[in-house]
């Protein structure tokens, strides 16, 4: 995942269902829906089926970019990981978002130099948005109404 942004790779493309997973060297296998596919996306593809199966049906649909969001009634205006990884302040520096530790929280950081910064507010597409902690844990990105 980590060569994504480095070959400017828009779409990760599995064949089928079966090969939602990747094998690592010590024989682990990691299923690439849900945690993962968000990983894809935070590295700025998108997972995609090539038999086109498994995505996100439904009404909801990211704000800024109008794609199908997998279904969340907390989250309403949820943006999805691709714009997530769109971010940016106010000057358009990128921004990473992830979870302080075990412990939680929130962690905004820039990407070129991973300094912390403490501003939770940023725009994606021109938008303004507000990042914050997940119910249970994640990042969750919404617009500011």
């Amino acid at each position: 995942m980590d060569a994504l942004p480095a070959a400017r790779a828009g779409q990760l493309v599995i064949t089928s269902p079966e090969r939602m997973h990747i094998t690592l060297e010590d024989g682990t296998s990691i299923a690439l829906f849900g945690p993962q596919a968000f990983s894809v996306a935070s590295h700025g593809a998108r997972l995609v089926c090539a038999d086109g199966g498994h995505v996100p049906d439904g009404d909801q649909r990211c704000p800024t970019c109008g794609d199908a969001v997998w279904p969340s009634p907390r989250y309403p205006r949820l943006l999805c990981a691709l714009c997530l990884h769109e971010a940016t302040d106010e000057g358009g520096r990128a921004l990473w978002f992830d979870n302080g530790g075990a412990g939680g929280g929130l962690r905004v950081r820039y990407r070129d130099t991973a300094q912390e910064r403490r501003e939770t507010l940023c725009w994606v597409r021109g938008v303004p948005c507000k990042a914050a902690e997940g119910y249970v844990g994640g990042v969750v990105i919404e617009p500011v109404r």
